[in-house]
């Protein structure tokens, strides 16, 4: 019975889900054809002032698309330099069978070295 339950459960909630799909698809198709119709009704209403638009809108959305493209590669130079970072200090850590001593040691230099480096700009 328990599972008659859960067939007739997940066979309702795979309808649900299919029919807010194409109510979603319907609606967004709806919305794009109304302004496909916009835009010619202003087309034909002022053809120059149309252009104008149109070509001030893409110039927008090709400036969008740069900026999106530039923090795109800012992200992925920052995640190449954080890994970079991360393996060479994983690296330079000291392996369990070493001695203690090492690690105290280049704890030490890594402290001297800090104040001499002074601030970054």
């Amino acid at each position: 019975m328990n599972q008659t339950i859960r067939t007739f459960a997940l066979v309702a909630a795979g309808l649900l889900a299919a029919a807010l799909f194409l109510f979603a698809l319907s609606l967004a198709l709806g919305m794009a054809l109304l302004g496909v119709i916009a835009l010619f009704a202003a087309w034909a209403a002022s053809p120059e002032d149309t252009k104008a638009f149109l070509k001030t809108a893409r110039g927008m959305v090709d400036g969008w698309v740069a900026a999106i493209v530039k923090m795109v590669e800012d992200a992925g130079g920052l995640m190449r330099e954080v890994l970079s970072r991360w393996d060479g200090k994983a690296a330079a850590e000291p392996q369990p069978g070493e001695a203690a001593g090492k690690a105290q040691v280049v704890e030490a230099e890594e402290s001297a070295e800090a104040p001499a480096r002074g601030p970054k700009a």
